[in-house]
């Protein structure tokens, strides 16, 4: 009977080490689960720093204008029209002889129900407002409209002025369209959109592209503005304005202390400067 006794003490024993066992087993995990939660929250917050501070370093980065006359202020008289300077034009399809070509001022200061209602438009679209008096800064929209009796292109178009983008290191391009029948994502349904192209740096710092605009439908037509070019990746979401360019602001004084035009300031073959047209600058 003793020995019965004692098995049974024996196993009541062990019933209350395993429960002892079960629940340090059980606190010892509780405390490991806190703590693995602790690390859980404290690591989220950190990824949620580190992704914070790079969308705001990407929404805080400024951006400068790489090419010369993006906002098309200045123009040259080409027959009976007027054209940007620095916009490139394909002998194959000559420009005025393929479209109706028209220049559409977008003028801070303006009176805003007076302005052309395409111009009103974009500035809706832009964010800043058609009923907007004063903005930085002013610009213009080139327009074409391809001629019922002519043929569609067989070339590309137009080059936008300093088309060349070195995407190798790094860039984006953008502009505002509204139009049917162009490349570069100008084929908008006839409603503006801001159109962007962005490069990321690669291994190869060689490499490049031409901002040449083809037109693949006949009876093709394009409102078109401030074609920007820019180093760095432009942010998603970032609306498009009339950025800052120092090149418009050297080049435009220094034609004006030389007391000459643009188109003869920067083209070799014309007489301010006298020299050879393979020497053009823009």
């Amino acid at each position: 009977m003793a020995l019965e006794q004692d098995i049974a003490d024996l196993i009541k024993s062990a019933d209350r080490l395993t429960d002892t066992v079960d629940h340090k087993i059980q606190s010892i995990q509780a405390e490991l689960n806190a703590k693995k939660a602790e690390i859980d929250s404290r690591l989220t917050a950190k990824e949620q720093a580190v992704e914070g501070y790079i969308l705001n370093a990407r929404n805080e980065q400024g951006f400068e204008v790489q090419n010369y006359n993006h906002d098309f202020i200045d123009l040259y008289d080409r027959g009976d029209i007027k054209l940007p300077v620095g916009m490139g034009l394909h002998a194959d399809n000559p420009l005025n002889d393929y479209f109706d070509i028209e220049i559409i001022p977008v003028t801070s200061g303006a009176e805003p129900d007076k302005r052309h209602d395409v111009a009103q438009e974009l500035l809706t679209a832009m964010n800043i407002g058609r009923g907007t008096q004063h903005f930085s800064g002013s610009f213009n929209i080139l327009h074409l409209k391809h001629k019922a009796n002519m043929p569609l292109p067989t070339k590309w178009v137009f080059f936008i002025p300093q088309q060349h983008v070195k995407t190798g290191q790094g860039a984006s391009f953008l502009c505002w369209a509204k139009g049917k029948g162009f490349n570069w994502q100008m084929d908008t349904n006839m409603q503006w959109k801001q159109v962007v192209y962005a490069w990321r740096p690669s291994a190869n710092p060689g490499t490049y592209v031409h901002i040449d605009v083809y037109m693949h439908e006949v009876g093709g037509e394009l409102y078109l503005a401030l074609p920007t070019i820019v180093t760095g990746v432009w942010p998603e979401g970032r609306v498009l304005g009339n950025l800052y360019s120092q090149k418009n602001e050297m080049y435009r004084k220094g034609a004006a202390w030389f007391d000459v035009s643009l188109f003869d300031a920067f083209h070799d073959g014309n007489t301010a400067t006298g020299g050879d047209p393979a020497n053009d600058r823009v």
